[in-house]
């Protein structure tokens, strides 16, 4: 059962960087959801971290930018990574997002996982008139539900690849949300995820959400 998880941050908070691989991890339980619940957003609401570990109070202006997904199960108050049929690890979540703010050009979403340090994967030029990104992404450098944007993986892929740790125990994954000041992002040929993740995004940052934080692990929970 899928539930909506919103995340909100003031413009300006900065981003941290990561390295990659290595190992690590925690576990959780599938807990179920009964209808209402399911429907109703899940809304944080108290100090959130932002990337570079700095404490972030949730209470800011509206129109704030807001990341927010319905691609995840709920876990012990936690989102885990659903792995079915209907939603194989290595397609994409969907994501939507509010709140741009005036001065970002593009946008970019990283996917890093903490316990390794490894960015899985970077879409970046994303036009700010884009609100969002459907599932299961195509896995070509410019995908064709977004053409001028270009996304890259970690370990020579080009597009998504979810957890990919067997488990248990499982790894903490996060997704983050960049407003960036140029309509191209510079800089980026020849360059891994983690170094476009920590170097180049930085440099160019208008406004970052806070994390969007999902445990998983190959097969799902």
């Amino acid at each position: 059962m899928v539930r909506s998880l919103v995340f909100v941050v003031a413009a300006g908070v900065a981003a941290g960087c990561g390295a990659e691989p290595g190992s690590g991890g925690r576990d959780g339980g599938v807990a179920p959801l009964d209808a209402a619940a399911a429907d109703a957003p899940l809304v944080v609401d108290s100090a959130l971290p932002s990337p570079d570990g700095a404490s972030v109070d949730a209470a800011v202006p509206p129109g704030a930018l807001t990341l927010t997904s319905t691609g995840f199960l709920t876990v012990d108050g936690g989102l885990v990574f659903p792995a079915s049929a209907s939603s194989p690890r290595d397609e994409s979540p969907p994501f939507a997002w509010t709140g741009v703010p005036t001065a970002a050009k593009s946008l970019a979403l990283t996917f890093v996982d903490t316990d390794n340090g490894a960015t899985k994967w970077i879409v970046w030029d994303i036009p700010i008139d884009v609100t969002g990104l459907p599932g299961n992404l195509s896995k070509t450098v410019h995908p064709s539900e977004v053409p001028t944007s270009t996304q890259r993986g970690s370990l020579g892929r080009t597009g998504y690849a979810g957890p990919g740790v067997p488990g248990p125990p499982m790894h903490t994954y996060e997704f983050v949300l960049w407003a960036v000041d140029v309509d191209t992002l510079p800089g980026t040929d020849g360059l891994t995820t983690a170094e476009i993740r920590a170097d180049v995004l930085p440099a160019h940052r208008v406004a970052v959400s806070p994390t969007l934080v999902a445990k998983g692990q190959r097969g799902g929970p």
